[in-house]
């Protein structure tokens, strides 16, 4: 009797916990929102930011989730600030973690981490830099901050304000404009294995009522390192301890001092037996309290290695659209951030970026490189003059030339020899947008002297890049398909940009014309016509979209796979007069027509043109394991969609009904839940998370327990 009671009760408890979903992986992509997915989450749930940069200030005041980039690598999943007067995240929860990601954009007294009333909460291997404050920690008990770069912030890298038993680990204080670290209040701490360097005011600062705080193995090199105000029961040693320092000595004990001259305590002084330990104690300026073991490397300390920016520009004058190749020649850097429309607004994070003017102005062009030492910047200047009026292909015909846009203003005469080859190069990254900061990329029409090329080599390259950016300026573009070859243009907003491959080729009258997309960053895989002029090295652009064309006003009823730009040249080439035979080739991966229950003979290319839109023939090529492969004669390039109709499937009645149920398999506990549709992953979480029939069978089974008691 006693048995049966056992296993129906843990039957019981078991029925009603299979009711309870695990825990999602909620995915989120550049131009969605994280303070959604944030809102639509619940304890215990992953969210997984996809690289890219994404503008906005995000609240979470709930427990226990973990976000973090998915690459784990902060320099490629950037969240900056959308209002620079309000902390970039706010966190106020209990056993929240913070992974992954780089942090930047606010001013003032307004910080990229902020921590109020936070328990046991994880912040590592983040990269917080250029905001008022790095971190901040405000009565806040039991968290930790580790692995985290926090440099060239304003008034405080990391403030702790009656914080206490909080574990500061590993981290980096760098090149902050005033305090590295600042202990105001706050009890019980430790601080070991930080590097704190290279800040303006002091590297540490504890205030008179902070007692209990345990500081040891810590790397100082500052103007002043420490302003210890004592307190009570504060140690800057620890025990002396087999194990390596930070200085690569073989005991832990207490900090390594050094200045920037090469002068301070751990410098100079004398250690007779050879173990890392200075055989005097370091006395703290104007406070009761030394370091009783400090550290001191067996050689000269190593000085961090810093960064030295510089670079170089193969064009810096020229009328617009002015195209112009910029090549790194810092030293010693890890990390780029270009800023090309003198905005402060980060436009590329390629080490060797293109950038086109198309605007009028002069730009001071700023590049900021970073190690793990901290930043240096170098600016240069850019003169974009008043476009040069041509006649496009015209000029191109009765001139005989055939360099890189062709219709040349400064009397080249060079030629070409009517080759056309193609060629690849894979540049930028999740955070570069080679359209710009307002994600539009200009009518180039710069001819060869303007880009310091001739043309007349046959030469070409091909870029790829994902795409994200903010609003700017000076690309701005009325770009359809390009009017003497020449660099291109698109008009595409770049928030809408998800994936851009850019190729070169040099056109030559009565030639076909092909533009491989070899490095398979978009679903376009070539585009081929027949050309009429001679027109030099042109570029096309291929730009894979997010969603719908903000220039197309109609939308598609058909299941769409990829809306996505062709731009070739610029405005005005790709036209019946100057080509013909156009056509495209593209791929549409199997798990999407599988998992869609697409019929594969339904799939189509749809082409916009004056306001509406127009279904291509398609015929499919071939295929591999993953994708088919079809090709479209199109009258043009402009804006595409690929479609495909669903298969009409009769589902029988029982298993709908079985479906329907909360807890069936049709919703997978352990689903990811992707964040383009946060809202339909709230609703399924919640048919998840029902107790449902498991629940009333654990009831059931009470009741028969119950009544089977009785009669016995």
């Amino acid at each position: 009797m006693n048995r049966l009671i056992i296993l129906l009760a843990a039957f019981f408890l078991l029925t009603l916990g299979s009711g309870i979903g695990a825990a999602a992986e909620i995915y989120v992509q550049p131009g969605d929102s994280i303070q959604t997915a944030v809102d639509n989450a619940i304890s215990g749930d992953i969210i997984i930011l996809k690289p890219g940069t994404y503008t906005e200030n995000i609240e979470i005041n709930k427990d226990d989730l973990l976000i973090s980039s998915e690459s784990g690598n902060p320099d490629d999943t950037i969240i900056t600030a959308r209002s620079s007067s309000n902390h970039v995240i706010t966190l106020q929860a209990d056993y929240v973690k913070i992974s992954g990601l780089g942090i930047t954009g606010t001013k003032e007294s307004y910080t990229g981490i902020y921590l109020s009333g936070c328990n046991n909460c994880i912040i590592e291997n983040n990269k917080i830099l250029k905001n008022g404050y790095g971190i901040y920690l405000l009565n806040s008990k039991g968290n930790t901050l580790s692995n985290n770069k926090v440099t060239n912030n304003g008034e405080y890298g990391i403030l702790f304000s009656s914080a206490t038993d909080n574990i500061l680990s590993g981290n980096t204080a760098s090149d902050n404009k005033g305090r590295g670290i600042h202990i105001g209040t706050s009890d019980g701490n430790t601080l070991s294995g930080n590097t704190i360097s290279s800040n303006g005011i002091y590297g540490l600062f504890v205030c008179p009522k902070s007692d209990n705080n345990l500081i040891y193995n810590n790397y100082f090199n500052n103007a002043v390192n420490a302003e210890i105000k004592n307190g009570i029961g504060n140690a800057y040693n620890t025990v002396k301890t087999e194990g390596v320092n930070i200085v690569g000595g073989p005991y832990l004990g207490g900090n390594f001092w050094a200045e920037p001259e090469g002068t301070d305590f751990s410098e100079t002084a004398v250690d007779a037996d050879g173990d890392g330990i200075a055989d005097s104690e370091y006395r703290l300026s104007n406070s009761i309290y030394s370091d009783e073991l400090p550290l001191i490397s067996t050689s000269k300390p190593q000085q961090p290695i810093l960064p030295v920016a510089n670079f170089e520009m193969d064009d810096n004058n020229g009328p617009a659209p002015l195209s112009v190749l910029f090549t790194d020649l810092s030293e010693n850097a890890v990390s780029w951030n270009w800023d090309f429309e003198s905005d402060g607004n980060i436009d590329s994070t390629e080490e060797n970026p293109i950038y086109v003017f198309t605007t009028p102005g002069t730009y001071t062009v700023t590049l900021s490189v970073t190690n793990e030492n901290g930043e240096a910047s170098k600016t240069g200047t850019v003169t974009v003059t008043q476009p040069v009026e041509n006649d496009s292909a015209n000029n191109v015909t009765e001139n005989n030339n055939i360099g890189e846009n062709a219709a040349s203003t400064n009397g080249s005469d060079d030629s070409g020899t009517g080759d056309s080859e193609t060629g690849n190069e894979t540049i930028g990254n999740a955070e570069e947008d080679l359209t710009g900061n307002n994600g539009t990329e200009g009518n180039s029409e710069n001819n060869a002297a303007e880009n310091g090329e001739t043309g007349g080599d046959g030469t070409e390259n091909s870029h790829t890049e994902d795409s994200s950016g903010s609003s700017g300026s000076s690309r701005r573009s009325s770009g359809g398909g390009g009017s003497s070859g020449g660099s291109g243009g698109s008009p595409e907003p770049a928030r809408n940009v998800e994936a851009k491959e850019i190729s070169q080729t040099f056109i030559t009258a009565d030639k076909k014309i092909k533009f491989d997309l070899r490095n398979n960053a978009t679903c376009v895989v070539y585009v081929t016509f027949d050309a009429k002029k001679t027109v030099g090295k042109t570029t096309t652009i291929v730009e894979v979209l997010k969603t719908k064309s903000s220039l197309v006003s109609e939308p598609l009823s058909d299941e769409i796979y990829r809306y996505f730009n062709i731009w070739v040249g610029n405005g005005g080439y790709a036209t019946s007069k100057n080509i013909e035979n156009p056509v495209v080739c593209f791929k549409v991966e199997k798990d999407w027509i599988e998992n869609k229950s697409i019929n594969k003979t339904s799939i189509s290319l749809n082409r916009y043109d004056a306001g509406k839109w127009e279904q291509l023939p398609v015929s499919l090529s071939e295929e591999d394991d993953r994708f088919l492969y079809f090709t479209a004669e199109t009258s043009g390039f402009s804006f595409f969609a690929i479609t495909g109709k669903v298969e009409a499937k009769e589902i029988p009645v029982a298993n709908s009904e079985l479906d329907s149920q909360p807890g069936s398999e049709a919703t997978n506990l352990n689903s990811a839940i992707n964040s383009s549709s946060v809202k339909s992953a709230l609703e399924k979480r919640a048919s998840e998370r029902s107790p449902g029939f498991e629940a009333i069978f654990g009831i059931i089974s009470l009741i028969v327990l119950f009544l089977y008691k009785k009669r016995t």
